[in-house]
């Protein structure tokens, strides 16, 4: 927690439009992709409704962009070790068995690193705990309102009969290019094998599942006991997602899991522009001693020379 800075607990509602189609996947089925979907229980029998996992929101709208920011800010690109970057993009990991709990080190990470003190991580021998919990994405949709409406405020709930899971589903289909297929391809190469067998060319075609354009997510963000500083890092990591890329799921280099993103608030008290400028200002402060505090808890994996012995 940041010293000396009051905190409180909030819950933030979002809501995702998909401006592309959205291929968060869970896995194949033969030669077919298939969407990540949830088992629920609508009117006494199961069904599977898509639902985006709270762990993708988490990583590319928060911990990627996050990181990214500050390493940028800290001017250290290109000089971060594994563990380091392991512990900014992925949360590290413990390498250690045997496990400690340094009260000190705990509070030095969450004064200087807010976006930790929200996602936590891991030490190598220590667990540090976050204060944000992420909510799963679920489809807007006949199967699932009533369960949005136990997350919403009274005001917000929809009363309305909302289209049923299956009309938001669609699929996709794609056919991987083949060099043998240019036009004019003689003028580009002189080996023989490719003019020759030009029309023996057999394309790979692949397909699988995708959520329509312009279907809704609902999903959001609990908070615990943090600062305005943690909730301007938080609405400052989302403001640089959406900027950068705004993508969710995979295929994001084939135009797929494009999204935008709405968001209230329960509590309306603060000023997040205010708590966004205080964030940077904060990193601005105290980027050097970020650094020695990556470079004190991960200095690095030592390397044993060409007698066997650690350098």
């Amino acid at each position: 927690m940041v010293m000396g800075n009051k905190t409180n607990t909030y819950k933030i509602y979002c809501l995702l439009e998909t401006l592309s189609p959205l291929t968060h996947m869970m896995g194949t089925s033969g030669n077919e992709s298939l969407i990540n979907r949830e088992p629920i229980i609508y009117k006494n029998r199961k069904v599977y409704v898509p639902v985006i996992s709270g762990n993708s929101i988490r990583h590319r709208m928060l911990r990627k962009s996050g990181s990214i920011y500050l390493i940028k800010e800290m001017g250290i690109e290109g000089n971060l070790n594994i563990d380091q970057l392991d512990f900014m993009f992925y949360g590290g990991r413990l390498t250690q068995t045997k496990t400690t709990t340094n009260i000190s080190k705990i509070a030095e990470m969450e004064e200087l690193f807010p976006l930790f003190r929200l996602l936590g991580g891991s030490l190598k021998n220590q667990i540090l705990a976050g204060s944000l919990d992420v909510w799963r994405g679920l489809l807007i949709c006949e199967e699932n309102r009533e369960t949005i409406n136990k997350y919403l405020p009274e005001e917000f709930q929809i009363k309305e009969r909302l289209l049923p899971a299956d009309l938001f589903i669609g699929n996709y289909q794609y056919t991987r290019g083949d060099v043998k297929n240019i036009r004019d391809v003689s003028s580009l190469t002189k080996d023989a094998e490719v003019i020759s067998e030009r029309e023996k060319s057999d394309l790979m075609i692949y397909n699988g599942q995708q959520v329509n354009r312009n279907s809704l997510f609902f999903h959001g963000f609990s908070t615990k006991y943090v600062s305005e500083i943690e909730i301007g890092c938080l609405f400052h990591s989302m403001q640089l997602w959406s900027e950068e890329c705004g993508t969710v799921g995979g295929m994001a280099a084939k135009g797929h899991g494009r999204v935008i993103i709405n968001y209230i608030m329960n509590n309306i008290d603060i000023n997040i522009s205010e708590c966004v400028i205080s964030y940077i200002n904060h990193v601005k402060n105290n980027k050097e001693n970020m650094i020695k505090w990556l470079q004190n808890n991960f200095p690095g994996r030592k390397k044993r020379g060409s007698d066997g012995l650690l350098l």
